[in-house]
């Protein structure tokens, strides 16, 4: 994954989140080498980069859904040394744009941190309140207590709508995010609520789909004869890598699968070179038009002229036989869309017929 979202009110004791956290090793730690300590103690309160308005990044984050992607990546990645990890990122504000998040960043987790209205308000305070050095919080003048009560009623509802795990501790917390265990932290006791919101996507097709490649006319094993086998091939959503017994020079990407090559996403994963051939069988297939199109932009930038991506596309169905297939947002694929969107994208549309079970086949040359 290449983020990981952290949203709490002033006061919800997230900071101590992010502390934890930091001490695990798959934690990118290059954001800051700033921190605040409380006063008459010693162990830093808030470290790392913090995005809010008026803070280090993050200065328009009160209207994030109105941004694009492409701009809020940028302020994402800014104070960042090294691509090196995940990258943490905090912003009191994400607690009113959850669903944004969650929306747009597909594959990665988001940890949520809640106390009530007035102790995060009386915590504060007792942090230090406009004393305090780092991050500022000169935004929230005149506005911190309905700032508490918005974002704490946001998380609520997130929390009432989602499948948000409630966690104890960094043992758990680190279970769910499937990364080693950081330095020991019991939320409970520090009177702090810590729940996660796992991305579906990544927990579907990690644990319950399973995929049968050989009952597909065109998609399927047919490709082997398509393909020459010394071709440089990318497989976005590869699943258990089949295809890499087949093609010695096969790189598989998937966010949820630990047979991939590299366990990331289409949009996360970043090439010197360019391919012969992409396959993209049932991968590109989730969430809104403008999120699939971009999705499909980045194919055809890693394929090189003359190149062919391979599709397989679900045209809106929930049909998959495995348990939690109707809480997906399939997208609607359609021939018409394969026409337009290739066309959009300097391709070819050189093939699309219905495939088995009632997919899209579809191949794009790149012109």
């Amino acid at each position: 994954m290449k983020y990981m979202f952290l949203a709490g009110a002033p006061g919800s004791r997230w900071s101590s989140v992010a502390k934890f956290l930091y001490s695990s090793p798959q934690i990118n730690t290059s954001d800051s080498d700033k921190s605040y300590t409380k006063p008459n103690e010693t162990a830093p309160m808030h470290t790392g980069t913090y995005w809010d308005p008026g803070m280090e990044h993050g200065e328009n984050f009160d209207v994030l859904d109105i941004l694009s992607n492409s701009y809020l990546e940028q302020e994402f990645d800014t104070p960042f040394k090294t691509n090196n990890g995940i990258k943490l990122i905090k912003s009191h504000q994400f607690s009113k744009y959850l669903e944004f998040i969650k929306n747009n960043w597909q594959y990665c987790p988001i940890l949520i941190a809640y106390r009530p209205d007035e102790v995060c308000y009386n915590w504060w305070q007792e942090a230090g309140g406009w004393n305090i050095e780092y991050p500022s919080y000169n935004w929230y003048k005149g506005k911190m207590e309905q700032e508490i009560k918005e974002q704490n009623l946001a998380i609520r509802t997130f929390i009432d709508n989602n499948n948000c795990k409630l966690v104890k501790d960094t043992v758990e917390l680190a279970e769910v995010l499937d990364i080693e265990i950081p330095e020991y932290k019991n939320f409970e006791e520090a009177d702090t609520q810590l729940y996660v919101y796992f991305p579906f996507l990544v927990e579907y097709f990690g644990k319950s789909w399973k995929g049968n490649l050989s009952k597909y006319k065109y998609s399927g094993l047919a490709l082997l004869d398509k393909i020459d086998n010394s071709s440089a091939v990318l497989d976005v959503g590869c699943g258990d890598n089949f295809f890499k017994a087949y093609f010695p020079n096969l790189i598989g990407i998937d966010p949820s699968n630990n047979k991939a090559d590299l366990k990331v996403s289409i949009e996360e994963f970043n090439s010197d070179k360019k391919f012969d051939a992409l396959l993209c069988l049932g991968s590109l297939n989730f969430g809104g038009a403008e999120h699939v199109f971009a999705q499909c932009k980045k194919a055809v930038n890693l394929t090189k002229s003359g190149g062919t991506i391979y599709w397989r596309c679900n045209p809106g169905l929930h049909d998959h036989p495995h348990q939690g297939q109707e809480y997906i947002d399939f997208f609607e694929w359609s021939f018409d869309l394969h026409k337009e969107w290739a066309k959009q994208l300097g391709c070819e549309l050189a093939v699309c017929e219905w495939d088995t079970d009632n997919r899209i086949y579809a191949e794009w040359k790149v012109l």
